[in-house]
């Protein structure tokens, strides 16, 4: 079930790194792609934001299972990837996310807790 996702975000390119943040757009869309052909996450996208002055700039979403999430963020590509991007752009970072059915389960869970005060 692609209830499950991991949006990887980013702000600003920091000066002089324009042509290695494309190289790394480049290097991420492949990535993405081998992971959804070999059954890595269920899919992929990705989003650029109109300029507001304000992060994140643009994000890539995974969509898939828990399993398939933690997975991700364990391999050795995807790591690499991070790293560079933390080196090429100003607030780039990962974090999980839920949506779907998930979505629901969560804010039950939410409402749960919410009873109890």
């Amino acid at each position: 079930m692609a209830d499950y996702g991991l949006a990887v975000t980013w702000g600003e390119l920091k000066p002089g790194r324009e042509k290695k943040t494309l190289e790394l757009w480049g290097d991420a869309v492949a990535f993405s792609d081998k992971l959804v052909a070999n059954g890595g996450m269920e899919r992929w996208d990705a989003v650029v934001f109109e300029p507001s002055g304000a992060y994140p700039q643009g994000v890539v979403r995974y969509f898939g299972t828990t399993e398939q999430v933690d997975a991700l963020t364990l391999t050795q590509e995807f790591q690499t990837i991070v790293a560079r991007g933390q080196h090429y752009l100003v607030g780039f970072g990962f974090r999980r996310f839920v949506s779907g059915d998930a979505l629901f389960a969560e804010i039950g869970r939410f409402a749960e807790i919410i009873d109890t005060l």
